[in-house]
């Protein structure tokens, strides 16, 4: 009797293409979504962690990525990366757990904090010995610090910040997937990058104390 080689121990170690992979997706091959899911897992875990705080959260938005990709395989047209579309569809799922958890709107930043102005810029007298940019990101190789700021900001301005600067959409893309208008994601943005900043001074200043 012919033996057949032994499957390897890792699915994600295997020789499996891109195209052959999206291939067994769209069949419904348990074995391509093996694969999908060593490959792919712990980036998809640490796209829904960057927007939900709670981790019981982000892993159950990583599991309806998953589904929402065996129900939808056959829609996957491969104009894109799956990595990429991976990323759009787990980022969805964190902003609809985040939407659909909020009791209200928040439309000021921080109601106890600085005011802005009708251009969104911050309102009263500037700190003498504020950090400039340059000096943050020069400081900002404490990445956990950095983390730290992000995860103080409100939800709105948070998920707009994560959207544009650590996903990369554009403003309209940012705008389709908050169901807002392009005009509150660059309010939201400017606000929110103001507030990280100020974050970011108050933690470094912590930290070197």
């Amino acid at each position: 009797m012919t033996s057949h080689p032994k499957a390897p121990d890792n699915p994600a170690e295997s020789n499996v293409d891109e195209q052959e992979l999206v291939e067994g997706l769209r069949a419904r091959d348990p074995k391509a979504y093996r694969v999908l899911i060593e490959r792919y897992g712990p980036m998809v875990l640490g796209v829904t962690r960057r927007f939900l705080r709670d981790e019981a959260d982000a892993r159950d938005c990583v599991q309806e990525t998953f589904l929402s990709v065996y129900r939808s395989a056959d829609r996957f047209e491969g104009r894109a990366r799956l990595q990429t579309w991976l990323r759009r569809i787990a980022t969805n799922a964190a902003l609809m757990r985040i939407r659909s958890r909020r009791s209200r709107p928040e439309d000021a930043i921080d109601p106890q904090g600085p005011t802005y102005d009708e251009f969104a810029f911050r309102e009263g007298p500037r700190r003498a010995n504020a950090l400039t940019p340059d000096e943050i990101l020069e400081r900002a190789e404490t990445t956990d610090l950095v983390r730290r700021a992000v995860d103080r900001l409100p939800e709105p301005y948070r998920a707009v910040l994560l959207l544009r600067d650590i996903e990369g959409h554009s403003t309209a893309e940012a705008a389709e997937m908050l169901d807002v208008s392009e005009g509150t994601v660059k309010t939201r943005l400017h606000r929110a990058r103001t507030r990280l900043k100020e974050q970011l001074e108050s933690l470094f200043a912590e930290d070197a104390s």
